[in-house]
This record gives C-alpha cells, sequence and structure tokens, in this order.
C-alpha cells in the first residue's frame, strides 16, 4: 500500500475495547421475576477476554462515528501476531454477553389480595502476496512483521525500537494521529510491545445513522500478564469514556483490576417510581456514589458461575465441564487524567448483580374477609428507557428519595414514603342488612323483631 493511494485517517485508539438470565433468590409470599430488562451503554467501548493460564484471547467491539475510511484502530499487543490468531466475530456475541450481564430493573406488580395461589401462572489472503521481512517492509526503527486481510480490516503488526519511529511510520503512511502520540507510545516500545494497526476497507462496511458497526476483532496471544492499554484509550477518548470488560476466568477464580481499587455495585435495590422512570439517571447517580473519591476504580456490575452458550465459545471460553467465572467490570478512562494501564489479575469468585425493583403496589377493592399483601408478579415491561450514554447526566434529585428501601452498602436511608393502601373500611364491601329478617350489624334479636313490626304496621296501613 503505498502513501500516495492511501487516503488521509484519523487514528482511533481503542484500548481494550441459549441465553442464561439470572433471577434472583425467591421472595416470600408468591414474587416471580420471569426476567429482567437491561440498563445498555450505548457508545461504551466493550471488549471480552478469556484467559486460561498464559494464553489470552481478546475481543473487541468498535463503535465508530464518521466516515469509515477514517477508521483505524491502533492496539499494542505483547507478541507478533499472525493472520491465523485474527479473526472477526458476529456483533451478536456482545449483544447476548450485555443481556446476561448488564444492570436490571424490573417491575413487580402486587398481585390482588384476595386472589389464590392457583392464579400464579472467514479469513482472506494477505494482499499483495505473503508479507517478507525485507526492506519493503521495514523503516527507520519500524518492522511490518506481518500483514494481512480479515473481515473488513486490513492489519499489519509492527515492531520498533523507538516511539518516534512508529509516529513516522502511521505518518508516512496517511494516518492522521493525536498529539503527542510518541510519548505515550514509549513506554510500549520500552517495553517490547507490537502495535496491531488495522484499517478499514469502506466498501465492506455499512453505516447506520452515523455509525459503523465495524465486526468485533478478536486475537490470541501468551503473555505471563493481561494489561489493557488504557493510556492509548485515554488520549483519543472524547473526554470521559465508559469501558466495560466482560472477563472469563477458570477454576472458579475471578478477574478483577490489580492496580486499582476494585468496588461492586449492589443488588436488590427497592426504586420508586420516579426513579424507574428516569432509570439511566438514577443509575448515572447511584454510580457515581459508588465510587465517591475513587474516581479510578473498576465496579463489578456481575459476577458468577455460567456455561457459555455456542455463541459464547466464539470468545474462546471453550466448553467446560466445570463451567468458567464471567465478570463485568464497568469503569473509565479521562483523556484529562494520568494513569496507568489496566492490569487485571485472578482472585477468589464472589458473586455480584446489580438489580433493582420497582414495585407497585395493589389499589384495587378488596373483597375478602382475609387479604394477603406483599405477593407480586414480574411485569412484562417497566415503562422506561434504559439506555444510557456516557453523557447521561446524574438525577440531581438526592437518592434517599428514589429508593424506596434503604441501602446500607452505600449508607442510603430511604424517604420515599410507600403509597397508601385503601383502608379496609374503604375497600372492603360491608354486609348491609336486608329486610328479610337477616341481622344487622349489631345482630341483636330485639332490631330484628323491631323491623318485623313495623313491616306488619306498614301492611295494615296500606289495607285502609
Amino acid at each position: 500500500m503505498s502513501k500516495r493511494s492511501m487516503p488521509r485517517r484519523t487514528f482511533i485508539a481503542a484500548a481494550l475495547a441459549s441465553w442464561v438470565a439470572w433471577v434472583p433468590p425467591a421472595h416470600p409470599c408468591g414474587m416471580m421475576i420471569a426476567r429482567n430488562d437491561t440498563l445498555r451503554f450505548n457508545d461504551a467501548l466493550q471488549f471480552a477476554v478469556v484467559r486460561e493460564g498464559t494464553k489470552t484471547t481478546m475481543t473487541l467491539q468498535n463503535k465508530y462515528r464518521g466516515p469509515s475510511e477514517q477508521f483505524a484502530l491502533l492496539v499494542p499487543v505483547p507478541v507478533v501476531l499472525r493472520e491465523g490468531d485474527v479473526k472477526t466475530l458476529d456483533l451478536g456475541v456482545f449483544e447476548e454477553l450485555e443481556r446476561m450481564t448488564a444492570p436490571t430493573l424490573s417491575r413487580l406488580d402486587e398481585r390482588d389480595p384476595c386472589e389464590s395461589d392457583d392464579g400464579d401462572g472467514a479469513m482472506a489472503a494477505a494482499p499483495g502476496g505473503a508479507p517478507g521481512s525485507g526492506a519493503a517492509n521495514r523503516g527507520a526503527g519500524v518492522t511490518v512483521e506481518s500483514q494481512f486481510v480479515v473481515g473488513e480490516y486490513e492489519v499489519a503488526v509492527l515492531s520498533a525500537t523507538e516511539a518516534t519511529a512508529v509516529d513516522k511510520w502511521l505518518t508516512d503512511h496517511g494516518y492522521v494521529l493525536p498529539p503527542a502520540l510518541a510519548s505515550q507510545l514509549r513506554p510500549y516500545v520500552e517495553a517490547g510491545s507490537k502495535f496491531f494497526v488495522a484499517k478499514v476497507d469502506p466498501a465492506k462496511v455499512k453505516l447506520v445513522d452515523g455509525a459503523a458497526f465495524l465486526s468485533p476483532l478478536q486475537f490470541t496471544y501468551d503473555a505471563p500478564e493481561l494489561r489493557l492499554p488504557i493510556r492509548l484509550s485515554a488520549a483519543n477518548s472524547p473526554g470521559v469514556q465508559d469501558v466495560i470488560v466482560y472477563a472469563f476466568a477458570r477454576d472458579q477464580k475471578q478477574l478483577r483490576a490489580a492496580n486499582r481499587p476494585n468496588l461492586a455495585m449492589p443488588a436488590n435495590v427497592e426504586i420508586t417510581k420516579e426513579a424507574a422512570a428516569e432509570f439511566p439517571a438514577f443509575y448515572a447517580a447511584l454510580f457515581a456514589k459508588r465510587l465517591g473519591d475513587k474516581r479510578d476504580a473498576v465496579v463489578t456490575e456481575w459476577a458468577n458461575r455460567t456455561w457459555p452458550t455456542p455463541q459464547m465459545q466464539a470468545l474462546g471460553a471453550a466448553y467446560q465441564a466445570d463451567g468458567w467465572t464471567l465478570a463485568r467490570l464497568h469503569f473509565a478512562v479521562d483523556k484529562h487524567g494520568t494513569q496507568d494501564d489496566l492490569l487485571l489479575a485472578e482472585g477468589p469468585m464472589t458473586p455480584t448483580y446489580t438489580s433493582f425493583t420497582h414495585k407497585v403496589r395493589w389499589t384495587g377493592r378488596v373483597a375478602c374477609d382475609e387479604p394477603r399483601y406483599d405477593r407480586y408478579r414480574y411485569h412484562p415491561s417497566t415503562g422506561g428507557d434504559l439506555q444510557a450514554r456516557r453523557d447521561t447526566r446524574p438525577s440531581t434529585t438526592p437518592l434517599s428519595r428514589l429508593v424506596a428501601a434503604d441501602v446500607p452498602d452505600l449508607g442510603i436511608l430511604s424517604e420515599a414514603k410507600p403509597a397508601p393502601r385503601i383502608s379496609d373500611d374503604d375497600a372492603r364491601p360491608r354486609k348491609r342488612s336486608s329486610g328479610g329478617g337477616c341481622c344487622d350489624s349489631g345482630g341483636s334479636a330485639t332490631g330484628a323483631l323491631t323491623g318485623l313490626a313495623l313491616a306488619v304496621l306498614l301492611r295494615k296501613r296500606r289495607g285502609r
């Protein structure tokens, strides 16, 4: 590929970047939750990583707005990747991961208190021949170690002896680079990292509303540590960028941050109608509360044992009799912050579920003598918008008014008042006396006799 024939490209530095539904433990009094609606982060950079010994299989999902011919991806990797190490996957694999692990909101409708329990119802060939290691694949301080096409991507893997050489090679090949890229690349060059560079063939990409939904890219390598190059992602982020990692580990271990604080979101939080109606804004506020002053923390939103479906096995998590542990990690990279790459390491598995419920109390009539309250069933629609973006503004309403029960993990005491029930006197039909000799509410024999005497008197007067 000559410099003259290549269009100018904007460099996008991306850091790594059958359905199993979790059903919360059953509550007393017949509560049922059949399924959950999930919170999706539309603009989040997502990637999946499968760790088995020293082998890592990493899959990136990229969502890019702009002309596809201007897209490019640069990822530091620990080893030279060859054609057989890289492939593309279907977008559906990330949709499945998100449905399985995203924070959930369920609406629960209280059952009629008089209802009985019975009412629960392929890789392309490398262009221009196989790459070699001659002068054509060398620049000043840069070697093109491999070059091939996979899916809609044209890939080159570089090694370098100087960071400025990588910067120059990219510029010479038509890339428009972020400022001071060489200084950001220097730690990777000094550590011996290679550089995975991918550009997109625009003829193979379909734009939807200005966004290119590119096939997830996957590569496999061996390395003693699992590091995610967050510095490069931060440098080219729009400001603050959400990152979501789906991390698979073996032997009942769980992947967590080794060089950042680890936090977890609370589970089974009961929220008010107002919080449910503006769930993304509520969740943004609760997430900020969870972070507190630990802005660089990695938050575990979901973690549990799982047996991957065939689609998820494409991520590299091959079927195992004892299953895998899957953790969903959520954090942010800040363009103006100073941060190291994220190091992930295995530790003990701790089940984690980020889940919310909105309970709607029964407001109809109560037509029985012994009503049973606090029995709920799942409602098929939350009625709220669950699509979140990084620019979703946190709710300004105090969280104490948005949660319907205390959240001890975050020190939040609920100030919300439950909707009043219809009082028994108003809701229950009263027993009314009839003129056929039935007792009134007093039930006395004198009352019955008085009524009978009055009826006889009226009958006699009509006869006159």
